[in-house]
Order: structure tokens, then C-alpha cells, then sequence
């Protein structure tokens, strides 16, 4: 087929100009020939929803799951995802259901249209409503990132199996967490409310880790209502760590997110868990250099409910050895205000002030000395 006709078909196929269309099949040109813009005639019509179109190429046999040459998408795919639900019906009819891939795709299309009818036609065809794509997606998730629904619990009442219809709910609630959804993480635990705590399977970490992730005290109140805390060991569920050995409370700390960390304290979340990496306690993670102010606020909260001021991590270093070779001066301040022993080495032998130093922070040193001129002022005036 030349160029020309090929043009021609394009020109006739995206105005919906069924008889020219028809004319031009008629008299020779090729119902599977590339079009310009790399369509097949069959899925250019059906990005535009020419239902009458894809019958009649499909008459002068078109192949109804031939693929669009650049990006790959068969004309069931195309249909569903530019929205044509009859066209998408009419090709099912015409045979486009007989590869499994191309039902897959466009089940996640529907899903996330939130055509909810043409959702269950292609399960009934055979799509696989289980399916799991790259970064975890599935019609469930799909559906529900797009606020549908409707066709999400359609895709629910799909999932027959209950071990997988679990893990499905999981990767939803996931999702939720780490897009602050309060209103789908409700949702979600309606299903299934006892997979607050429990690892995504794609993933890996836990809806509370998410939670505390994203510094999002609400949807951590939420979570940690949601069902009874087991214990592990001496701490309530919030100090269950992750693989990388750390708390969600680690974690709300590290961000920054004061009210998470109340929310977590108040539910019982362990003041001395280690992390696997370092043996840093909660309070340790407040005194690094990503903080400047909130780490003071969080370094005096968990102080006054009980965190070990004097702990070392691994290299021995205590929290006020932190703060001094890296944290900001509110936190540093805090632990000067409860009594941090200024004499503490780490495993190398240095103190806060040598660590300082290294810094070569000023500011640092000065509070530094300040609080050791203090101190030995009062010791004096005892003494006295």
C-alpha cells in the first residue's frame, strides 16, 4: 500500500468516515497496513471509538489483536484506555479477548477509569483480576488510586481467594499510607481490619511504618486503633522493626514528625529499641544533622518520657556525641539542659568537645564550654 493511501485511511479512519473508510478497503488497501503515527487501522479506530470503523475493518480482516507498531498496545487496550467502553465491547465480540495480555492491560485500564461494567466483562472474558504489575500495581490498586470506589469493591467481591484478595488489600492500604489517604486507609481496614501492622508483600515494610514515614500522626492514630497490639518482647507492636532494624518511632523521629512520635510514645512504642545498623536508640535519631529544630522538641519530649540519655550505640557513642559531631544547636542544647555527661568517649576516645572541634562548628563549641564553665562554677559554689 503506498504512502498515500495509507494516509488517506488515516484521514478517513480518525474522522469516523465509515464510507470512505469503506471504499477505501474496497478497492485494495490493506485492513493491517502501518499508519502514519505507528497505528494499525484497528487501533486508531478504536482510539477514537469508531465501533462501526472496527467492524469494518475487522470485515476486511483486520487483526483484532495485532499490535500498534511503536508502543505496543492491542486495540482492546486502546479502546478501554481512551475510554470507548462500546468499542471495547464490540471488539471483545469481534475476538480481541483471546490474548491474555492484552486482557490484563485492559483490565487495568477499566479499573482505573472506574468503569466498573466493562471491569467485570473482562473477567468474565478471562482477565485476571489477581494480577500484579511493576511497582505492585493490580486492578484493585488501580481502582482505588483513582478514588473509584465503586469499582473497587466491584474488583473485591472478584477476589475469591482469601490469601490473595489479603495481600491485594495490603498493597491498597500501602498505598493509602504513603498518599496520606485517611478516607481510603478507612476504606481498606472496613475490608480487613486487622492488616494494619502487617508487611506489604511487594514491598516489605508495614502500614505503620508508612505511616510513620510520612510524618502523618491521624492515619497512625487511625492504624494503631484498628486492632490489638501483640506484644513482641518488652515492647508493644510500635517497636516491631523493620529490615532495616529500625521502629516506626526511629522513623517518625528521623523525619522529623513530632506529633507522629507522640502519637507513637502514647501507644507504647519502645523508648530503647535498637536499630540494627548502629544500636541507635529513638533519641539518637533526633541528633544527626538532618534536624535543626524539631530535633531539640523531640530529643526533650522522649527525655521526659524516659529515654536513656546516657545509651551508646555501637561506636560508643551516646547521644550527646551525636549532636556534637553532627546534630543541630536546639538539640544539642536539650540534652545540655537534662545533664549529659560531657565527659563520655566514644570507642576512639573522643569527647563532645573534640568532636565538635572536627566540626569545626564554633557555635557548637561554645555552648559546649559555656555548659562545662557552668557546671564546674556550680560544683564550686557546693563545694562552698
Amino acid at each position: 500500500m503506498s504512502s498515500q493511501s495509507s494516509e488517506r485511511l488515516a484521514e478517513a479512519i480518525t474522522a469516523g468516515d465509515l464510507v470512505a473508510v469503506e471504499r477505501l478497503l474496497a478497492t485494495g488497501t490493506n485492513a493491517n497496513a502501518p499508519l502514519p503515527r505507528y497505528h494499525t487501522p484497528l487501533t486508531l479506530a478504536a482510539q477514537h471509538g469508531h465501533e462501526a470503523i472496527v467492524r469494518a475493518c475487522v470485515r476486511r480482516g483486520a487483526d483484532v489483536l495485532a499490535k500498534a507498531l511503536e508502543f505496543g498496545d492491542r486495540p482492546l487496550v486502546v479502546a478501554v484506555a481512551n475510554g470507548h467502553e462500546q468499542c471495547a465491547q464490540t471488539l471483545l465480540a469481534l475476538g480481541a479477548g483471546a490474548h491474555q495480555e492484552s486482557l490484563n492491560s485492559a483490565l487495568m485500564a477499566a479499573a482505573a477509569l472506574g468503569n466498573t461494567a466493562l471491569v467485570l466483562r473482562l473477567c468474565a472474558e478471562g482477565a485476571d483480576p489477581y494480577q500484579v504489575q511493576r511497582k505492585g500495581h493490580s486492578p484493585l490498586s488501580r481502582a482505588f488510586q483513582a478514588g473509584h470506589w465503586e469499582t473497587a469493591q466491584a474488583v473485591l467481591g472478584l477476589l475469591l481467594d482469601p490469601v490473595k484478595r489479603r495481600s491485594h488489600l495490603k498493597s491498597a492500604l500501602r498505598f493509602f499510607v504513603w498518599e496520606r489517604s485517611l478516607e481510603g486507609a478507612r476504606f481498606v481496614l472496613a475490608q480487613t481490619p486487622d492488616i494494619y501492622d502487617e508487611p506489604d508483600d511487594y514491598f516489605g515494610d508495614s502500614p505503620l511504618e508508612g505511616a510513620a514515614a510520612r510524618g502523618h500522626a491521624e492515619l497512625l492514630g487511625l492504624l494503631l486503633s484498628s486492632g490489638p497490639c501483640e506484644l513482641e518482647g518488652p515492647a508493644p507492636l510500635p517497636a516491631r522493626a523493620n529490615l532495616a532494624g529500625e521502629t516506626p518511632l526511629m522513623t517518625a523521629v528521623w523525619v522529623g514528625a513530632f506529633d507522629a512520635v507522640k502519637v507513637l510514645v502514647d501507644a507504647g512504642a519502645s523508648l530503647h529499641a535498637r536499630g540494627k545498623r548502629f544500636g541507635s536508640t529513638p533519641l539518637m535519631f533526633a541528633c544527626t544533622e538532618r534536624h535543626s529544630e524539631q530535633g531539640g522538641e523531640i530529643a526533650s519530649y522522649l527525655l521526659e518520657r524516659g529515654a536513656d540519655l546516657e545509651a551508646r550505640n555501637k561506636d560508643g557513642c551516646t547521644a550527646l556525641l551525636l549532636a556534637a559531631n553532627g546534630g543541630g544547636r536546639q538539640v544539642l542544647q536539650a540534652l545540655l539542659r537534662f545533664g549529659a555527661d560531657l565527659s563520655a568517649r566514644d570507642t576512639q576516645g573522643r569527647d563532645a568537645f573534640a568532636l565538635a572541634r572536627r566540626r569545626a562548628d564554633p557555635q557548637i563549641l561554645a555552648l559546649l564550654n559555656e555548659q562545662r564553665a557552668g557546671r564546674v562554677a556550680e560544683a564550686q559554689n557546693v563545694r562552698r
